[in-house]
């Protein structure tokens, strides 16, 4: 006999029949096997058997939370829920000061960081990488070091396209990210670039403050900062039409009476 726990009896018969092989009350004709749940049963005889629907039983969301009414169909989804109000966090990373709302998050972490899985006995042992032999770079995964190889190594074609520069990414993340460089807006006073409209306008506001907030006010058009170095930012980028990453002093710049003159430094 083991002493293995879980959430819901459903999860319980799968392992008892699957563990111990103890036969379910809901034989198949056709087939040796067994299942506890009809459902389960006719679900094997149309996959396996190619007779009768699929049929999808959808559990019940009777387990409801107190604090915002949202339903859950188990009593531990809803425990990992209710810790999203309370704050707490039960789960302690052995390896570091790192504590989790949820078991599955730990063991995610553990897997990703400390390169470890820990089994229903709280037993823990190394996670075996792959190691690809082009690169040497090294995955958790077959799957993983297959999609990797494909994508970088023998240039593959994903689904993750991006349609504005026609470039191929590896996972929808990288494509997202990527997205954001092409719907960025610029300022047209200092040439800072923000996600959207909205981000933009809020900046703007700080073109223009008062006089008061902002003593600092460009000699070329009417922008005021209330920094020097935000001024001087903008005066390289706006009117003498400089990168960000130009290296050069701009002198006389807040002398009114005297010329702007721009001296380049060398990079280093």
């Amino acid at each position: 006999m083991c002493h293995d726990k879980f959430p819901t009896a459903s999860r319980l018969g799968q392992h008892m029949v699957g563990t111990h092989k103890r036969p379910g009350p809901n034989a198949c004709d056709l087939c040796h096997k067994s299942f506890f749940k009809k459902s389960a049963l006719m679900t094997h005889r149309a996959t396996i058997h190619k007779i009768g629907p699929v049929v999808i039983e959808k559990k019940k969301k009777d387990k409801v939370c107190e604090t915002c009414g949202k339903g859950f169909s188990s009593t531990a989804v809803l425990a990992n829920h209710i810790r999203t109000h309370t704050g707490e966090r039960p789960w302690h990373c052995p390896d570091c000061p790192a504590t989790f709302k949820a078991n599955g998050t730990l063991q995610a972490h553990l897997m990703s960081i400390h390169d470890k899985t820990v089994n229903r006995l709280g037993q823990e042992k190394k996670a075996d990488k792959i190691c690809c032999d082009v690169c040497g770079r090294q995955f958790i995964s077959p799957s993983a070091l297959r999609l990797h190889y494909d994508f970088h190594h023998l240039k593959k074609k994903t689904k993750h396209h991006c349609e504005i520069c026609d470039k191929y990414f590896l996972s929808a993340h990288d494509l997202r990210t990527h997205s954001n460089t092409h719907t960025r807006v610029p300022c047209d006073s200092c040439g800072k670039k923000f996600k959207d409209q909205e981000a933009l306008s809020k900046h703007l506001k700080k073109h223009s403050l008062p006089s008061w907030k902002g003593p600092y006010k460009c000699r070329s058009c009417d922008v005021t900062y209330s920094a020097r170095n935000n001024m001087y930012e903008h005066y390289k980028l706006k009117h003498l039409h400089l990168k960000k990453e130009d290296r050069v002093t701009i002198k006389n710049l807040f002398k009114l009476d005297k010329e702007v003159e721009v001296i380049r430094l060398e990079n280093k």
